[in-house]
Parts: C-alpha cells; structure tokens; sequence
C-alpha cells in the first residue's frame, strides 16, 4: 500500500503474484530507485519505483536458500540479503542469470539460440524455449515430441531449426 497521511491506496506491481504467494520478511530500498521484497520461502523480488519486476532471485536464481531473514542496502548498486544459511550479495542489474533444472533446463545444454525474442536451448535431453511472463517467473519449457538428445539450432528467416539424433 502507498500511505499518505490517513489515506492508503493499493499499489499495484508486476510482483504481485510473488508478494501474494510469499510470506513478506524484509524490504529495503536499493539504489537508482529500486527495492527489495525479501521473502520467507521464496526468495526475493526486486522492483522499480513504478512497481515493475526487475527480477526475482532464487534458489534457481543462485541463492543458496531462499529464506530472507534481513536485507541492507549498500552505497553501490544492490544490498546483502542475511539468509536462514549464509548471506548473499544483491547487484542490480545482475551481470548473471542461472538456469539449470530448478528452471525446467534439463540435460547438458549443447546450443542456445535467440529467434523472434524467443531463446532456444538444446541439451541431451531435448530441446526448450524460455517462457517468460511479466506475472511469473522465467521457465524453460521442454517441446514435448522432441525426446532425443538435441545437438544444434540453426536460425532461419522465419523460424529455427533443431537438430537432434531423431533427424
């Protein structure tokens, strides 16, 4: 909620499934106006001051536990986050993301393409895209009729190509 005087107003953000899903343990203001939702279970969402999600970090994300005991700000671009186990540094914007099975990457990545702002992986266990949403979380998808070990991607005008030991 956005308080003013005796007036509360809801503030709607893209983190709104996070926050409604997640028991809220700490927030902190972070430099060039973004903030820290810091979370029991879940992690920690990081948004602007318009409400937009700039990222949710995880265990899927790099965190090595996702329960949010405290959070401080530094004088630089992120904060610490003090969790259930050990302590992580925060940097926003992150130079890293990490996808591996907790995001639905399965099997040893062969190929990464981007077509149509689509990314595309190929692993020994079939091929994916990233379904991102501005309501949850980026996933990898797996294409369900490709269960063969895919080897390599080829971009072409109006699609891309997956190469695999099916053909």
């Amino acid at each position: 909620y956005l308080l003013d005087h005796n007036k509360a107003t809801l503030f709607a953000t893209e983190a709104d499934f996070f926050l409604k899903q997640q028991t809220i343990r700490k927030t902190s203001a972070l430099q060039n106006n973004c903030y820290a939702i810091g979370s029991l279970t879940g992690g920690v969402a990081v948004i602007d001051a318009n409400g937009k999600l700039l990222r949710i970090v995880d265990k899927a994300g790099g965190l090595q536990d996702e329960v949010i005991i405290n959070s401080y700000s530094d004088n630089f671009s992120g904060g610490w986050l003090g969790l259930n186990v050990g302590l992580s540094k925060l940097e926003i914007p992150s130079p890293l993301s990490v996808f591996s099975s907790n995001s639905g990457l399965e099997g040893i990545v062969m190929n990464i393409s981007k077509h149509k702002d689509i990314l595309y992986a190929t692993t020994t266990a079939g091929t994916y895209y990233l379904k991102t949403s501005s309501t949850e979380k980026p996933v990898f998808k797996k294409f369900a009729t490709i269960n063969s070990i895919s080897w390599h991607l080829l971009d072409m005008p109006h699609t891309t190509l997956a190469a695999t030991s099916d053909g």
